[in-house]
């Protein structure tokens, strides 16, 4: 159980670094290809779809450590007509066993997509940059939800017997 922790810690201190950089690099390019087009008149050839990346990467990144706090936005209509505490707490088992089991789904049609687009060789059209490495975020971040999710539906379940 340690080195599942241990490997956690890793793995959000991996994702955290990557958001950090990600929002630093996309940030700044953003302000040169802003000061490119519009002061100096230059055309930066296909960079504009860098951001477009940058963005897919800091989301599907994002998406995963915001599961593993099940800080998801939520609407809780149900929880305030629900007024017995072990209902409540079956409901949110039953909701983040579904939510589980859905991007565990996910998870298997993300891999599917990056072998596909590493196997056909996709490029972008702007800066022939190879497609399946940002894809490769989406497979990540589905994985890291899939996951989080499953440990959230554990600690629910924890909480019931209770």
């Amino acid at each position: 159980m340690k080195c599942l922790k241990i490997l956690d810690s890793i793995f959000e201190k991996f994702i955290r670094f990557m958001l950090t950089a990600t929002m630093i690099v996309l940030t700044a390019m953003i302000n040169i290809l802003v000061l490119c087009r519009y002061v100096l008149h230059v055309n930066l050839g296909g960079l504009e779809e860098m951001p477009v990346f940058l963005m897919i990467m800091c989301v599907w990144l994002g998406a995963g450590l915001v599961a593993k706090n099940d800080d998801h936005v939520k609407i809780d209509i149900i929880h305030t007509v629900i007024k017995n505490d072990k209902a409540k707490a079956a409901l949110k088992t039953a909701v983040n066993t579904l939510t589980a089991a859905v991007m565990w789904y996910y998870t298997y049609l993300a891999y599917i997509f990056v072998s596909k687009s590493m196997r056909n060789g996709d490029i972008s059209s702007g800066t022939g940059f190879p497609l399946w490495w940002i894809h490769a975020f989406v497979l990540i971040g589905s994985f890291a939800m899939a996951l989080y999710y499953t440990k959230n539906t554990f600690k629910e379940i924890g909480g019931i017997r209770r």
